[in-house]
């Protein structure tokens, strides 16, 4: 619980040169990751939703997938802090962290 791992492979589509991951898949796929790990710690009948995200690009995002490895910085009743880091990943499995991310989520009860 507090942790989310996604893995998404990386699509002809999604890249601005051939072979580079683009930022915006970089940073859903992050956002994904953190927002649902401060997920897995909320009651039944709760979600949460992305209120502010920041993310730092620190290498180019080169590989056959990308994985983003979300946390829970800081839950809390209403607001939670969360993060993401993405790695892309080639072909032999060696990893490079290419983005970070940290956010905050808005802790909702679901109508029903």
């Amino acid at each position: 619980a507090g942790t989310s791992t996604l893995r998404a492979p990386v699509q002809p589509g999604w890249c601005f040169a051939p072979g580079q991951l683009q930022a915006t898949a970089m940073f859903a796929l992050a956002d994904f990751a953190a927002v649902s790990a401060a997920g897995t710690l909320l009651p039944e009948g709760w979600a949460n939703s992305t209120v502010d995200a920041s993310v730092k690009f620190v290498a180019p995002a080169r590989g056959t997938h990308i994985v983003a490895r979300g946390r829970v910085v800081q839950p809390g009743k209403t607001l939670s802090v969360c993060a993401a880091d993405v790695f892309a990943v080639d072909a032999e499995g060696r990893e490079q962290l290419c983005a970070t991310w940290l956010g905050t989520a808005r802790n909702f009860a679901l109508a029903g």
